[in-house]
């Protein structure tokens, strides 16, 4: 054969034959005998660190084969996954069988256990009696998998195989190997690369743990039932899954947010006064206001907080929300008609501090639910710090910066971006009251049509975008890391 040989590419790569699942009741002796016969084949290959089914330890308290051959049908490859990582192995082979009156169909895959991921899958269809070739195919996959050819993430060769050039290389070294024997094989589809899919903790695997004897799993680790089904379907091993469920408890998060404000976030300063300048005093009449009034604008903050419990934590939080701010200052003699004056138009700000409590249920989900009540503290800006009133020659009223008061409630969801990261979404609900409007009357009479200030409306809400940052407490770990349901051993031996 034109390739390298397989019997000298692989450098004690540890491997594991994850044994193979039958596709119907015909097909499950030879599934056994097929697993055990593989198994021994690659016992043979001297490059190769086989790892034995019976020398694992057992996982969840199931010896390996049992948890193997109660494997849901079509999640062997996930099974595959959890018994390789728990082996600490590199590779692991496993497949689906199916037997036919003249052929053997075989769903080949060979598991990259270090990138969580189906590094080759492929569908051999071969003669009953030659199962040797499937054997060959498997040691000349691994060494074409070892060395980076096929099924990598980034391949490591100047010139790496695509996915058509591999099936053809695979059938073309297929042929070569049935043209010795005078038999016939096809291959049928073939995928690299891809991820692996958890196999499920199902209500029947509930059951049948509730029928052996002694302590169940979950009572064993401290665990209700629904925790504990939680946990098997969390893709996490226990210390990092424990970690998880520990949720704020004991964490300082930081908070940065911004987006859509509704509510009082646009301020206004109003004041027209009648001058008679024949008077010895020539100001006749006054009238100014100061108002705040809501609408429609911009907002960003930045919280801190501590968490009590896995689910519940204290905050504070400083914020701006911005909007418009409107003044008109108009100047009138007298017996004089006066045109109305511009209206001017510029930015306003206004100061939100909060403080309160927060409830994010869940806290192992990696979306939550989140709820909040507490105070807010809202100010706006006085008119000396909108508008240059010191060219006038009459003192207009001025008042200080509107103070608001109010109760303050959020509901919203976050979003697990990893361990210490999350994304936020929020919609807070507020209710203030408080020196909203003043008004500067001195009625004389001179002035007319005098402008009513904008009606106050108590109430404000939005929505805020932000992520949040966990620090101290305890570290979950990366999700994917170890994503096997794994146990922790040392653990669960002193349980024992």
């Amino acid at each position: 054969m034109g390739l390298l040989c397989p019997h000298s590419v692989l450098a004690s790569t540890p491997v594991l034959v994850a044994g193979f699942q039958a596709a119907d009741n015909t097909s499950v002796g030879l599934a056994a005998m097929l697993g055990a016969a593989l198994e021994q084949h690659l016992s043979l290959e001297e490059d190769l660190d086989l790892v034995r089914l019976d020398d694992v330890a057992p996982l969840h308290g199931t010896d390996i084969p049992t948890y193997l051959e109660t494997c849901p049908p079509g999640e062997q490859l996930g099974c595959a996954y959890v018994v390789s990582q728990h082996a600490e192995v590199d590779y692991a082979v496993t497949g689906r069988l199916r037997t036919g009156d003249a052929y053997l169909t075989v769903a080949l895959s060979l598991v990259d256990v270090a990138e969580a991921r189906e590094a080759v899958g492929l569908e051999l269809i071969i003669p009953h009696g030659q199962d040797h070739l499937l054997m060959e195919q498997v040691v000349t996959l691994l060494g074409r998998v070892v060395r980076g050819e096929i099924g990598q993430l980034e391949d490591i060769r100047e010139d790496p195989l695509d996915e058509e050039d591999t099936r053809v290389l695979v059938q073309e070294e297929l042929e070569e190997l049935v043209a010795e024997s005078g038999g016939e094989v096809q291959v049928g589809g073939l995928s690299t690369g891809l991820d692996v899919t958890l196999p499920s903790f199902t209500p029947e695997d509930v059951e049948r743990m509730k029928q052996e004897e002694g302590l169940t799993e979950w009572e064993r680790l401290g665990m209700t039932e629904g925790s504990y089904t939680a946990y098997r379907n969390s893709g996490l091993d226990l210390e990092s899954w424990r970690a998880l469920t520990r949720g704020r408890a004991g964490q300082v998060l930081v908070r940065s947010r911004a987006g859509l404000a509704i509510g009082p976030v646009h301020g206004h300063y109003h004041a027209r006064f009648v001058q008679d300048l024949g008077l010895e005093d020539p100001v006749v009449e006054t009238y100014a206001y100061q108002a705040i009034s809501s609408g429609v604008g911009g907002g960003y903050g930045l919280d801190l907080a501590f968490g009590l419990t896995p689910a519940v934590e204290i905050e504070a939080g400083i914020g701006r929300v911005h909007g418009r701010y409107y003044w008109v200052v108009q100047q009138e003699q007298a017996n004089e008609y006066t045109p109305p004056a511009t209206e001017h138009e510029q930015g306003n700000s206004c100061l939100l501090v909060d403080a309160g409590l927060r409830l994010a249920p869940f806290p192992a989900r990696d979306l939550r639910p989140l709820v909040g009540a507490g105070f807010v503290y809202w100010r706006g800006r006085a008119v000396t710090s909108q508008v240059d009133l010191s060219s006038l020659t009459v003192d207009l009223p001025t008042w200080g910066a509107p103070t608001l008061m109010g109760v303050r409630g959020i509901v919203g969801g976050e979003l697990r971006l990893g361990p210490t990261v999350d994304l936020m979404a929020q919609v807070p609900l507020m209710f203030v009251v408080g020196t909203a409007n003043k008004v500067h009357d001195e009625r004389y009479g001179a002035l007319e049509d005098k402008e009513e200030p904008p009606t106050f409306i108590p109430l404000a809400t939005g929505l805020e975008l932000g992520i949040q940052f966990r620090f101290f407490g305890v570290d979950p770990g990366k999700r994917g890391s170890r994503q096997g349901q794994l146990e922790d051993e040392e653990e669960l031996d002193l349980l024992d």
